[in-house]
């Protein structure tokens, strides 16, 4: 498994708004380790998270600008941007635009 590829598939998937897909590439027990308000750290929260962030920010964009891959984990740095013209987590929309960057630490089962 190129768990590489799998990776920047994930930013792909969410970028083109396709959160099923996305959410085929997780295990049924993922384990999301940040810790997001009203959300269950499951599957399922993550899944309701980016439906959220994509209502809010339907132009929402993932770049995996690097990833690194050692064994099981594979390390992302990705550039994120978007603009909020949906309220978002009681943020009323601002019409804003908004760039971020994050890494992300993901593990793979082989």
């Amino acid at each position: 498994m190129d768990h590489i590829a799998t990776m920047r598939r994930t930013y792909e998937l969410i970028s083109a708004g396709d959160i099923d897909g996305f959410g085929d590439l997780l295990a049924d027990d993922f384990v999301e380790h940040q810790e997001t308000p009203g959300l269950p750290p499951t599957k399922a929260g993550v899944l309701d998270l980016f439906r959220g962030f994509r209502a809010a920010f339907p132009d929402l964009h993932m770049d995996a600008v690097d990833v690194l891959a050692s064994g099981d984990r594979t390390v992302a740095r990705v550039a994120v941007s978007g603009t909020q013209t949906g309220d978002f987590m009681g943020i009323p929309a601002s019409g804003r635009h908004a760039e971020v960057d994050l890494i992300d630490i993901m593990r793979f089962d082989d």
